[in-house]
């Protein structure tokens, strides 16, 4: 919920100029610590550990909070005022602007991101439908990918790029469209994000729980290119393949930030399952349940 705050001190920011937005709604993360170093005595449940002594930790929210209203109150500009809370602005900045590129992949276009947003499409289902064909640079390029609803030559329209809802999402048809003139091939991908439910209404996580997509396998793909020699008679790639993808997205995002230092030294790594059909199962098929 900071990225969304930070969203909106953002937009102040670019309206009204940076010391208007400090003044009106400074947002400020503080590294290393915790919610319960807010509370010293007191340990919030469910909270992270924090990296700060409690005495380091106290300090440094007081020279925070100390240099907001220095500011606020009696116009420091100084290091204990406003110089502190822009180099805050600017590092706070750094930190979030993976994860901002992380939410456009989701869904665009991307507005503030608020719980559960409406978009038109998905940019990473895109990228999942190129990952399944597997096909070859020169190929790909034959290959568009519309974003938008009722695309001329496609027969159906519900065929969207983004649909708002699982039922309209679970209704929708990937389809198809080739162009002899050109040799192109225009196809339909419909994506659906389904987000964290938001029961006190806070915006506590904002990112899609998981991104749902319709695409079309890389051998329909490949048949409609006119490509005799496709090895598969489904899809090259897999959604573990795209699963896969996602976390080195993640990794090229935060390449170079203290995020991606962090994550090395501490996180969690993700282990990846092969693709499997269910037991007696026909065939691929579209799954209305959550992923865990």
């Amino acid at each position: 919920k900071l990225a969304t705050w930070y969203r909106q001190y953002a937009a102040v920011a670019a309206a009204e100029g940076q010391q208007a937005a400090l003044r009106r709604a400074a947002v400020h993360i503080i590294p290393s610590i915790d919610h319960s170093d807010f509370c010293q005595g007191f340990q919030v449940p469910g909270d992270l550990p924090s990296e700060l002594e409690p005495a380091e930790a106290v300090e440094v929210i007081g020279q925070t909070s100390g240099a907001w209203l220095n500011y606020l109150v009696a116009g420091n500009e100084g290091m204990n005022g406003l110089e502190l809370l822009e180099d805050y602005s600017t590092k706070i900045k750094l930190l979030l602007t993976p994860f901002f590129e992380a939410q456009d992949l989701e869904l665009m276009p991307d507005g503030d991101h608020l719980v559960d947003p409406t978009g038109t499409y998905s940019p990473w289902c895109e990228r999942a439908q190129m990952i399944l064909a597997g096909l070859s640079d020169a190929d790909s390029a034959r290959v568009t990918i519309a974003r938008t609803c009722d695309v001329a030559g496609f027969e159906d329209s519900r065929s969207c790029a983004y649909l708002n809802s699982t039922s309209d999402f679970e209704h929708s048809r990937s389809q198809y469209a080739f162009d002899t003139a050109t040799g192109t091939l225009a196809v339909n991908v419909s994506g659906h994000n389904v987000y964290y439910r938001d029961f006190d209404n806070t915006g506590e996580l904002t990112p899609a729980k998981e991104i749902g997509c319709k695409m079309l396998s890389g051998a329909r793909i490949a048949e409609q290119l006119g490509l005799t020699d496709y090895p598969s008679d489904v899809s090259v790639g897999s959604c573990a393949d795209a699963n896969r993808a996602a976390v080195q997205a993640a990794l090229d995002l935060t390449k170079g930030t203290v995020t991606r230092e962090r994550y090395e030294a501490r996180g969690r790594s993700v282990c990846f399952g092969d693709d499997f059909d269910a037991f007696f199962s026909a065939g691929k098929s579209f799954e209305r349940r959550e992923i865990h």
